[in-house]
């Protein structure tokens, strides 16, 4: 049909969450597209000189690069960047939990999306996220943007099964980077109580990135693991090892305090592992609703606990894994590819 862009800055960047959407968006255009990669040739190397470079390259060498190939449209993968000459902008906006939480985020950071994203929506022929509970935060602050919702999916995945039984070994798997707004610490503590309630030797692994949360995380294994007997870290592995570790472990548990949408939802449902969350932001939204929650978000640690120790039943185990599976399958690729393609055809016309 055309030209398409992708600012692939990030990627470039190593940030592997909004890398890895791009490279799904790129592909889900491919077939009926010409989809290229617009990204700079090398990086800067401090981070003053590096916040000049986001700045230019979203907002001027993309668009540009964009519109001298001949683009209809260049697709700006992580919450800013603006359009130029022939090549309109598509604003991909995850969440804008740094603006509702900037407590939670790096000061500068915060102080930098103020400064661009006004612009950046302003400007943007249409703005897409993956979740109605992000589309209503945009549309909070931006009421004139045109927000639609594309929810995520994952390419080349079998249907997703529920699992015949529970594993014997009881591990909680954690797959997220050490930020604040996930709460890693509230993960170790609900798994504590866990362990004491039921008498039951559970584990915890956390698959993640580090972030800004290293010592709050630290803190809460000094408090209840001081042995490092049974919580386990893991960083920089493999495709292939995580999806052993969603094979074979006892559930996923999520803890943020807001999720624009939360992919491991959906890997953990190809493997029918049951999913315990906090149903903060859109986790009850991309988990169909399964929770009903206090008001009081502090009240979250007794909802993790709660959801680990109602799966101790093997039939309340096996009714999880099923619903995980069935969320799971609800995220059809092959939907995400007609919703994007009908974007870039309505945006290009």
């Amino acid at each position: 049909m055309g030209i398409i862009a992708v600012n692939d800055y990030i990627a470039a960047r190593g940030i592997s969450g909004s890398s890895r959407t791009a490279s799904f968006i790129q592909r889900a255009l491919s077939d009926t597209n010409d989809v290229r990669q617009v990204k700079p040739a090398s990086l800067a190397r401090n981070k003053m000189a590096r916040a000049v470079e986001m700045i230019r390259w979203d907002y001027w060498e993309a668009p540009r690069a964009a519109h001298g190939m001949g683009a209809k449209a260049v697709i700006h993968c992580a919450n800013v960047g603006l359009p130029y000459g022939t090549a309109k902008s598509i604003l991909v906006v995850h969440d804008v939990m740094a603006l509702d939480h900037p407590h939670l985020f790096d000061s500068k950071y915060v102080r930098y999306l103020k400064m661009v994203m006004p612009p950046a929506m302003k400007r943007a022929a249409l703005v897409v996220t993956p979740s109605n509970h992000s589309k209503a935060r945009i549309l909070a602050r931006w009421p004139q943007a045109r927000v639609v919702t594309v929810p995520w999916a994952l390419p080349d995945v079998p249907p997703a099964k529920p699992r015949p039984k529970q594993p014997r070994e009881r591990n909680v798997l954690v797959v997220s980077s050490v930020d604040k707004h996930k709460r890693l610490d509230l993960c170790v503590a609900a798994v504590e109580i866990a362990r004491e309630i039921s008498g039951i030797d559970f584990r915890l692994t956390i698959v993640g990135r580090p972030g800004n949360a290293e010592l709050d995380l630290q803190a809460a294994q000094e408090k209840y693991d001081s042995d490092a007997t049974w919580v386990r870290r893991l960083s920089n592995v493999s495709d292939e090892e995580l999806q052993n570790h969603y094979e074979s472990s006892f559930c996923l548990l999520i803890s943020s305090i807001d999720e624009g949408f939360c992919l491991p939802v959906i890997e953990a449902g190809v493997h029918g592992l049951p999913v315990v969350h906090s149903g903060r932001g859109a986790l009850n939204e991309v988990t169909s609703a399964r929770l009903d929650l206090p008001a009081n978000s502090k009240d979250d640690l007794f909802v993790l606990v709660e959801g680990v120790l109602n799966l101790i039943d093997d039939n309340s185990w096996k009714h999880e894994s099923e619903n995980s599976a069935t969320i799971a399958n609800k995220y059809s690729w092959h939907a995400f590819v007609k919703m994007w393609n009908e974007i870039t055809e309505e945006v290009g016309r």
